[in-house]
């Protein structure tokens, strides 16, 4: 359920606005014109006459309650004005609000955690303050853990945070990123929150070492094919965190390949096989590296694995390369034929057309 839509949740009732401005020490209740409903939460009701009690007066403190639950889920909804002015005039609004969230978040309930949040959004709007907003964003957090679909309500409030100089704001910021997979936001953000005097905690501090160490990795992944040698020294770092990381390991074989170390490569690569036997790269890899050292049988064992798991045109036209180098010429023309189908316009297929079949047909 969309947060807004807990409004349909509360039961309105309506105040005199004279009594009203009196009741919350707001005259601006008095001032205005029309119809004042304040909302109370239907649940109070329910538990009164369960417990046997009808209740003839209503706690103010219900109404205070409901004014930030409606707050909070609409800021635009028809008497927001209203119950900020309740909020703000009301007694001690701020420590019965906090003390409900408390109440609230001891349930450890999904729509209890919902509540809470609402709670706090609506008190924050009404009674701004730092403490509010972060217990706010850090309730949030846990609201987006639970469904990711309260990500882009709670990432607005912690941009909003931001802007208000509040370190939490790049504190849930970067972790929100994270979950989003925008891990150079994600970074930045944590990185601000350290040099603002955020705590540095084992959790965020693992946190930004890891991000750190992503962004080496995929630094280095770009520009394994330009720079082999520059991308394998920081391989070789990361390898010290990330020794059981078959990308990585499988990266440092291609960049061995690339500097021309083919048994280097498939020592790197069979290490890489036996962390995760069906990576397909790693397969094909191995293929590459034995039809460089021309060990074509090899290569044609990994080439047709490869080929089978996908029918790839990659994978397709090296198998082709290693059936004509091993002498299985019918088999090659068999799979060259159906490549060309395909994809007759492709490179590699008409290499193989000039460099091998006119060398088997004759043609000079």
């Amino acid at each position: 359920m969309q947060l807004n839509q807990r409004l349909n949740r509360l039961l309105f009732l309506e105040l005199n606005r004279d009594k009203a401005a009196e009741l919350f020490q707001a005259p601006s209740l008095g001032q205005a014109k029309g119809p004042l409903y304040v909302p109370i939460a239907p649940s109070f009701l329910v538990e009164e006459i369960q417990n046997g009690r009808v209740p003839k007066d209503l706690p103010v403190t219900e109404f205070i309650s409901g004014a930030a639950l409606a707050l909070g889920a609409d800021p635009q909804f028809t008497y927001a004005s209203d119950y900020r002015a309740m909020l703000k005039g009301f007694p001690d609004a701020e420590g019965h609000i906090k003390h409900q969230v408390k109440m609230l978040l001891a349930e450890e309930a999904g729509e209890s955690t919902k509540d809470a949040f609402l709670l706090l959004k609506g008190l924050c709007d009404a009674l701004p303050s730092k403490a509010t907003e972060t217990l706010l964003l850090s309730i949030g957090e846990d609201l987006v853990l639970s469904s990711e679909e309260y990500g882009d309500e709670v990432l607005a409030l912690a941009e909003k945070a931001k802007a208000n100089q509040n370190p939490m704001g790049w504190l849930i910021c970067g972790s929100l990123f994270h979950q989003r997979g925008e891990d150079e936001k994600a970074l930045r953000d944590l990185r601000e929150y350290l040099s603002l005097g955020g705590e540095a905690t084992d959790e965020v501090t693992g946190l930004l070492e890891m991000l750190e160490r992503n962004q080496k990795a995929e630094r280095a992944y770009e520009l394994l094919a330009e720079d082999p040698a520059q991308a394998l020294v920081s391989f070789n770092e990361l390898r010290q965190s990330e020794g059981t990381n078959p990308r990585l390991i499988y990266a440092m074989a291609v960049a061995h390949r690339l500097l021309g170390n083919y048994e280097k490569a498939i020592f790197y690569l069979e290490e890489a096989q036996s962390l995760d036997p069906e990576y397909m790269d790693v397969l094909h890899e191995l293929g590459l590296n034995y039809a460089l050292l021309e060990d074509f049988a090899t290569a044609k064992a990994y080439f047709q694995t490869v080929y089978d798991a996908g029918h790839e045109l990659g994978p397709m036209t090296n198998l082709i390369i290693a059936l004509y180098e091993i002498g299985e010429v019918s088999e090659a023309e068999y799979l060259f034929l159906k490549a060309m189908e395909a994809a007759p316009q492709d490179d590699i297929l008409l290499e193989i057309d000039r460099v091998y079949r006119k060398k088997v047909q004759g043609s000079p």
